[in-house]
């Protein structure tokens, strides 16, 4: 009599052993040792990415700023030329 299972046993799936560690991106599993390496380069990419963004953003506000005080500048001006008018 023919058993309902395949005659061709397949292996047991493999898990990543104990010492893994995920991805943080692709949830990945990846050895502690890797783990610790990528996890270095992201910091150090988000640290640099951080730093260009804060770069940014204080050029525009000193834009800003110098902008800001030109304009203040002009109204004071125009203020002066009203008051002192006999």
């Amino acid at each position: 009599m023919a058993s309902a299972e395949p005659s061709v046993r397949r292996a047991p799936a493999l898990h990543a052993p104990l010492t893994s560690e995920r991805c943080p991106w692709c949830d990945q599993a990846i050895p502690h040792e890797k783990f610790d390496e990528i996890q270095a380069r992201i910091q150090a990419k988000e640290r640099q990415r951080s730093e260009a963004q804060e770069k940014a953003m204080r050029a525009q506000f000193a834009k800003e700023k110098a902008d800001d005080e030109v304009k203040a500048k002009a109204v004071l001006e125009r203020l002066k030329k009203i008051t002192l008018r006999p």
